[in-house]
């Protein structure tokens, strides 16, 4: 087995919707990882 993939853990997952933020936020609290929500609006600017 690969030793890289048997270390690796999520620290971070980025949402772009509210519905992949609900997905997500159980996770990351399982995990320890931390959520990051980004809203993209339709102009494409990243709030």
């Amino acid at each position: 087995m690969n030793l890289i993939a048997q270390e690796f853990q999520p620290i971070v997952a980025i949402a772009t919707t509210p519905t992949a933020a609900k997905l997500l936020q159980p996770i990351c609290q399982a995990l320890g990882a931390t959520l990051m929500c980004m809203i993209v609006l339709s102009t494409g600017f990243v709030a």
